[in-house]
């Protein structure tokens, strides 16, 4: 035990106990004046929608006026609540006539600031009891928070235009779950964990801070000082570890008590860190901090500051930050020549001479006080992978997308000259650019199969692979889609993504789709051979993701009518009445999930919806969301915006105190507890 700590677990929870009850004691009790009747109706018709009155009065934080929460809340679902609604929300909450809360008084602002740094932990905390493997693997991880962000709140927007019918579940999961799972992961990996190269040490870092002549970390603290200004931050939150370059694979357990309140006291064990580099980890980071800016800098507030508000502007330059400083690594340390990591021109690039390889080992070396310094990077496994590659292209053509200045959005203001108040200059679209290129250019010439017209799902040795498995195929799609979608005025870029996503799609429902509808898990070019394994819940559920997202560029019915009969064949085949969610393979009775599966289905299903207006669909998404990500533990644990109490000694006390299946942090596991993020895998009865 760490003695500065000072406590066991008995004396940690008596302290806790007595400060909890000085703070009861000093808070002070509002009572309210008459309440307005029309607001109060609108309070409990529109806001009851998502979550209880009760949660919604509970969560109330005395430090914000009811204009900005209300003003928060109406960004996430503007046609919901109109802004005439919203002021009528306000004018009843500032004047309503009982407590704010029903299950604590007001805290003033210091009893507030005592009352989040205040933990304790469990001597029974635990995983969930289907949780079989706890490992962080970044790749899954971030591609979980990718779908389950767009199955948030927009998604919810859509079906309410769509006029499809919702319940209170449902609207729970999509406008307030999803989202902030999707939040967790990103908070946690960006911000929090430690699980990656710091920013301070990306070359692009250390030579903008040699043109001024000063050492990165003053140049860095002069760009967090532009943000501040630009946002309306006060000050930069405490102890944030922003990373340019994350590693494959980690434990989230805390390292010490946390504070929520200060990042640093949420860093995992960097022993148990695989500190290698992929680009799959890369390539899904990457389109997860660009979907996340996108949605942070959506609008902005008071005078023309950026961001929704000062909290949401200030991550999103963040993750700004942390996206151009990766890219720039790919671009300048990270393509190989099949002998040594080095630059690569996008601009004067021919195909194949230099690539992303598979897996690059980091050697570190340890200052003290410091962020860990990268000594050295070694290619460890050499191969060129189609998921990697794909993940790759779908973060950079996102990119692509957000800073495009040809499209009139709020996301103009973000880049441009700093005397116009911009935080990142215009340089980084053309990087986008430059590096979709070069992975495009790579996918095809050395994935490609002209013969055949598919992709192989390997590259080693100079030689094409021979296989293309449904699961790799999928996500190709899904990311020559989207290169389509980004590059409106890039002809050439967009044109060949369209050409390899036709023939992809071509060959994945011609060749991989037997006649039960399911796609077969792997198919050998060379001797049209169709591997004879159990099919596996991922593979359906990315070719079905795949091929929905070909429809929706090319409005070729054929590739829907070969999307839909694989739901069909999921439904019949895979989906288990008894467990509510679809095995993870045929004929299973114990199913084992890695986020890829949980968050492929949900996608599978998510654009189903979308596209046919399925109800039945819908069903299933709701179902399997509650299912995988809450009852049997994908979700290792949550914070307050998912409902956690922590209103109350008895609610703090509680592990889980809204009873639905995901505990606290510091309840879920480890010495000092777990981070909210998905897990590396469930085990769960599917008979």
């Amino acid at each position: 035990m760490n003695n500065s700590r000072g406590f066991g677990v008995e004396a940690r929870f008596l302290s806790f106990v007595s400060i909890a009850v000085l703070v009861f004691t000093l808070s002070p009790v509002v009572w309210a004046e008459g309440p307005s009747s029309s607001g109060e109706q609108l309070f409990k018709e529109k806001c009851a929608i998502c979550h209880s009155l009760d949660r919604a009065l509970n969560r109330f934080d005395p430090t914000e006026n009811w204009e900005k929460v209300v003003a928060r809340q109406r960004s996430k679902a503007p046609f919901w609540i109109s802004s005439d609604d919203g002021k009528a929300i306000v004018d009843y909450l500032d004047n309503r006539d009982k407590r704010i809360s029903a299950g604590r008084p007001d805290l003033l602002p210091e009893a507030m600031a005592a009352r989040q740094s205040l933990v304790v932990v469990e001597p029974a905390a635990r995983l969930n009891e289907n949780v079989s493997q706890s490992r962080f693997n970044t790749a899954c991880a971030a591609y979980a928070a990718n779908e389950l962000l767009l199955s948030g709140v927009q998604f919810f927007e859509k079906l309410t235009q769509l006029g499809l019918p919702t319940d209170k579940e449902l609207v729970g999961v999509t406008s307030e779950e999803a989202y902030w799972y999707s939040r967790y992961i990103l908070s946690a990996l960006d911000m929090e964990s430690g699980i990656g190269l710091h920013v301070l040490r990306s070359r692009r870092m250390v030579l903008e801070a040699e043109e001024e002549g000063i050492a990165p970390k003053d140049f860095y603290e002069k760009f967090l000082a532009r943000v501040r200004e630009r946002t309306g931050q006060a000050v930069s939150p405490p102890g944030i570890y922003p990373i340019f370059a994350e590693f494959a694979s980690g434990e989230p357990e805390l390292t010490e008590l946390p504070d929520f309140s200060d990042y640093g006291t949420l860093r995992w064990n960097p022993q148990k860190f695989e500190k290698t580099i992929s680009p799959a980890a890369l390539g899904q980071a990457l389109y997860n901090q660009t979907l996340w800016a996108e949605y942070l800098f959506g609008s902005k507030h008071g005078e023309n500051l950026l961001g929704n508000d000062a909290v949401e502007g200030y991550i999103g330059a963040i993750l700004v930050d942390e996206a151009i400083s990766k890219m720039h690594f790919l671009r300048a340390e990270a393509a190989y020549d099949g002998r040594v990591l080095g630059a690569v021109n996008p601009f004067a690039y021919e195909a194949k001479t230099l690539y992303f390889p598979h897996q690059v080992l980091v050697e570190l070396s340890y200052p003290e006080g410091e962020p860990p310094v990268p000594t050295q990077y070694k290619v460890t496994d050499p191969a060129s992978q189609l998921f990697d590659q794909a993940s790759l292209l779908l973060g950079a053509s996102e990119f692509y997308h957000f800073s495009d200045p040809k499209i009139e959005d709020n996301w103009n203001a973000v880049f441009g000259s700093p005397a116009e108040g911009a935080l990142f200059p215009t340089e980084a679209h053309n990087m986008a650019m430059g590096l979709t290129g070069v992975v495009l250019k790579n996918m095809i010439a050395m994935h490609f199969d002209p013969v055949r017209q598919t992709f192989a799902s390997t590259w080693a040795n100079g030689e094409k692979g021979k296989t293309i498995s449904s699961l790799d195929a999928g996500i190709a799609l899904v990311a020559l889609a989207n290169v389509y979608n980004a590059f409106h005025d890039e002809e050439e870029i967009r044109q060949g993504a369209r050409n390899m996503l036709e023939r992809q799609a071509q060959f994945l429902s011609e060749y991989l789709q037997l006649s039960d509808g399911g796609f077969v898990e792997n198919y050998n070019i060379e001797t049209s051979a169709q591997s004879k394994v159990p099919r596996r819940l991922a593979s359906q559920a990315m070719a079905v993701r795949g091929l929905l997202a070909a429809y929706q560029v090319t409005e070729n019915s054929s590739y829907l009518e070969s999307a839909l009969t694989a739901l069909n064949f999921m439904n019949e085949k895979l989906w288990s009445s008894a467990a509510n969610m679809y095995r993870s393979a045929e004929g299973l009775e114990l199913s084992r999930y890695s986020p890829t599966d949980v968050a492929a289905t949900l996608g599978a299903l998510r654009e189903i919806v979308l596209i046919r207006q399925d109800n039945d669909a819908l069903k299933r998404f709701k179902l399997f969301f509650l299912t995988a990500m809450k009852r049997n533990g994908m979700q290792l644990a949550e914070l307050e915006p998912t409902g956690e109490k922590m209103g109350s000694v008895r609610d703090v006390m509680t592990p889980d105190s809204d009873n639905d299946g995901v505990r606290k942090p510091q309840f879920a596991g480890g010495k000092f507890g777990i981070a909210p993020v998905v897990a590396g895998q469930i085990e769960v009865s599917t008979p």
